[in-house]
């Protein structure tokens, strides 16, 4: 790709799809609005309800000039959105975490979506041109040595038996190469655990973080908070690699489900169906957003106000809507606290 900002290339998205999930604009346009971007209009609907002018097919939208130098995708804290942009390599490796979840064994890349987006630009019939100017690419050549499939697009058995052509079976072919396992442990079975847990280097390890919490407590040293932080990253790294072995080793079956279980032994999704009610605007974006919904309908208009209340409320306090402090105190007429963060004790 161009590494020339001026030469990098510019994509038109739009707002129809089949469902709000994979419409591009629904999430650009709740960030947008929850960082109160637009110079000229701060309300959902006043955005809605912009039409363009009869004499042309657009109307343009001014942003705020202080908002113009504020990164887009900001990094986010226990405190909310840092002003900082979030970097590639943080964004992968969120990435890299829902494709383990969703129980794909190799890591799950941006490269992998880009290759595809580009064999099937590619399949559409657009030019050499038109495709090099879609990819950023400057040498023609990029294409078919880095993205190109290695799976030959050619019915070769149809050809060869007088059959009709089919290609179906192509694109599923392709995403073999990605190996999905919708059963894949997502964390260690109990035996296991305690197992790995009694070994001598990992008992070492949390021996050295203990002492270090206890002087951290009395000394609050930083340099002690990083030398626990790697201990916990070194723990972090034999349980990943312990999982991967384990996950290796799983036998796979199918099973059978009824029409509303899911094919996936992803803990936080058995998480979710115990504390959605804790969160809303969580609980109705699970559904709504697979709906075959227009983004200006009532459905898109109400996924677009859970969206951009999730990224504007207070992210340091986590509650029911009927435990909401009052006038910033605890609703518990004993207590009366005041409440700006929540503390969570194990």
């Amino acid at each position: 790709m161009s590494t020339t900002p001026l030469k990098r290339p510019m994509h038109a998205i739009y707002e129809k799809t089949d469902t709000l999930l994979v419409n591009p604009v629904l999430f650009l346009l709740a960030i947008a609005l929850a960082d109160n971007a637009f110079r000229d209009y701060c309300t959902l609907e006043e955005i809605l309800a912009i039409e363009p002018p009869t004499d042309d097919n657009f109307f343009h939208v001014e942003w705020k000039e202080d908002i113009l130098d504020v990164p887009f995708f900001q990094t986010t804290n226990s405190q909310g959105p840092t002003g900082k942009i979030q970097k590639s390599n943080s964004f992968s490796r969120q990435l890299v975490t829902l494709g383990r979840r969703a129980g794909y064994k190799e890591n799950v890349t941006v490269h992998d979506a880009r290759r595809e987006a580009l064999i099937k630009a590619d399949d559409h019939g657009y030019s050499i041109a038109e495709r090099m100017k879609f990819a950023g690419h400057i040498n023609p050549n990029t294409f078919l040595d880095s993205y190109m499939a290695k799976i030959s697009t050619v019915d070769g058995q149809a050809s060869f038996l007088g059959q009709k052509l089919r290609q179906d079976h192509i694109e599923d072919l392709r995403g073999l190469s990605l190996h999905r396992h919708p059963q894949v442990w997502q964390s260690l079975p109990a035996k296991i655990q305690c197992d790995l847990e009694c070994r001598s280097d990992f008992i070492a390890i949390q021996k050295k973080i203990n002492t270090l919490t206890e002087k951290i407590v009395k000394e609050g040293s930083k340099q002690d908070q990083v030398c626990r932080q790697q201990l916990y990253d070194q723990k972090h790294r034999i349980i990943t690699i312990e999982l991967s072995k384990q996950q290796a080793l799983q036998p796979r079956g199918l099973k059978s489900y009824t029409a509303h279980e899911t094919h996936s032994e992803d803990f936080c999704r058995t998480l979710f169906s115990r504390t959605h009610h804790l969160m809303p605007q969580r609980r109705r974006l699970a559904s709504s957003l697979l709906s075959p919904a227009a983004l200006r309908s009532p459905e898109g208009r109400c996924v677009l106000a859970d969206l951009i209340s999730l990224c504007t409320q207070d992210s340091r306090v986590a509650y029911q809507s009927s435990l909401q402090p009052k006038m910033g105190n605890c609703r518990v007429p004993k207590c009366l606290q005041h409440m700006d963060r929540l503390v969570i004790f194990s």
